[in-house]
């Protein structure tokens, strides 16, 4: 349930637990997620997905070329953490804090941030990361925007949330990489 007033959204919130590992060697997150349905089925808040055949095409070329210029190619994949908070909200949200906190229902918390599970987080945080890309020189594609081709690096990405996929040579990778990490929390 959602309330709207002048000033903004009022939407709930909810814990989200997942076990990333195995029941004998638990590895468990839990993350805090806002609750905002959309009901309008507004397309503004829309975020691109890759074509499987992108990813596949990365996989054919290493395992076919072997080798550019000479020297051999290899595949980087990168997962920025916690990508959605690096998007900052063009709208008005707040969000009900969890009980736990103590703090009453009425305290409600103003995003500065986007977070998981509001409409836009994924439209935003697809801002973030192609504005970092084109600022490395990267171009984007015309048929998905989830591709990128960087022609002087021989370096070419294709992102589906917040995992990279990179083909190159290791001087090509090492400044993607590079470049990522400048901007973004990642685990390579």
């Amino acid at each position: 349930e959602a309330q709207s007033d002048e000033e903004g959204k009022i939407i709930g919130s909810r814990w989200v637990n997942c076990n990333k590992n195995d029941i004998n060697d638990p590895d468990v997150r839990c993350r805090l997620v806002a609750q905002e349905v959309n009901l309008h089925h507004d397309e503004s808040f829309y975020a691109a997905t890759p074509p499987l055949e992108a990813k596949r095409l990365l996989f054919s070329e290493f395992a076919t070329k072997q080798r550019a210029n000479g020297d051999p190619l290899q595949l980087s994949f990168v997962d920025v953490k916690k990508a959605y908070f690096y998007g900052i909200p063009d709208r008005s949200l707040y969000v009900r804090l969890p009980p736990e906190l103590g703090l009453g229902k009425k305290v409600v918390g103003k995003l500065v941030r986007c977070m998981y599970g509001t409409r836009d987080a994924g439209a935003i945080w697809e801002g973030c990361y192609t504005s970092c890309l084109v600022d490395l020189g990267f171009k984007q594609g015309v048929a998905s925007p989830c591709c990128f081709s960087h022609a002087e690096w021989g370096v070419h990405v294709v992102v589906h949330g917040d995992d990279f996929t990179a083909l190159g040579t290791a001087h090509g990778l090492d400044l993607y990489e590079q470049g990522m990490q400048k901007r973004f929390e990642c685990k390579l």
